[in-house]
């Protein structure tokens, strides 16, 4: 058995299994393969040494007074099939951030960083996963490592979030280090709709959360489980889980779009300062 096919396994499993004690949150399907378009599951939760060398280095910090002077930041080349792939999703219509939840295609993105210091740290994958219809399905997830080619991972991700708003815990580091990887790598910077559950899971389950700040406190909090921690894709699915929670007690609250969320998020941040 493959190292894809074992983690399929390992996830299908799980799905069977975990029980969020979340009356809301929806079982998702047994079935996984293929898990992703395209992945490089290393079959282990942390990197080691010999990986991290691997990695993508973090680039020189740009501004836009760089971008003004020639020779600052040399154009990026990019293979004609990475180009074409860019410019179709380009052209893909402008989000609609008013339409139900039900009616929406979100996307989960989680990181996998060599650390948490974005002036050093590198990022090593990138993973996705869609709900659709209030739903986790788990053949609509993405997990690629930016090594052999960034370009193709970076892209690849691009392509599966298409449109949809992104969800996220901790954007001040998980966005951030995907936007500072996407501007230096494809010379893109993207306009994401972002929805942070570091803001939003206080501001909506306030009598669970009081100490809760990390991504594995509001997983105890909340009852959820997922197969496996620290890596992209694991913890992804934890976020995911923690999401269909937000939005249940969002609809209840009456915050029953992406829209209604995002201004709740900059609500919470306007009135709170980090836990």
């Amino acid at each position: 058995m493959s190292s894809i096919d074992a983690f399929s396994k390992k996830l299908s499993d799980r799905l069977e299994s975990c029980n969020s004690g979340l009356n809301w949150i929806t079982s998702s399907k047994a079935t996984l393969a293929p898990l992703a378009r395209r992945q490089h599951f290393s079959g282990v939760a942390h990197a080691d040494s010999a990986f991290l060398r691997l990695t993508l280095g973090k680039p020189p910090p740009m501004t836009w007074l760089s971008r003004l002077i020639p020779g600052a930041h040399p154009p990026v080349q990019l293979a004609p099939e990475i180009r074409a792939r860019l410019d179709a999703w380009r052209k893909l219509p402008e989000t609609a951030l008013t339409s139900q939840h039900a009616e929406t295609r979100y996307v989960i993105v989680n990181t996998e960083a060599s650390g948490l210091d974005l002036s050093k740290d590198r990022l090593l994958s990138v993973a996705a996963i869609a709900i659709e219809g209030g739903l986790i399905d788990p053949k609509l997830a993405f997990y690629q490592s930016l090594e052999p080619d960034p370009a193709d991972a970076l892209t690849g991700l691009l392509e599966f979030i298409g449109n949809s708003p992104i969800v996220v815990f901790n954007a001040g580091f998980n966005k951030r280090v995907i936007l500072n990887a996407i501007e230096r790598v494809l010379d893109v910077e993207p306009e994401l709709h972002c929805i942070d559950l570091y803001w939003l899971l206080p501001a909506l389950f306030a009598e669970r959360g009081q100490s809760a700040s990390k991504l594995t406190d509001w997983m105890n909090a909340l009852r959820i489980e997922t197969f496996q921690r620290h890596h992209a894709l694991g913890d992804g699915y934890a976020i995911a889980q923690l999401f269909l929670a937000t939005q249940a007690r969002g609809r209840l609250l009456g915050h029953s779009t992406p829209q209604a969320l995002i201004e709740l998020e900059h609500a919470r941040q306007r009135l709170k300062r980090p836990l």
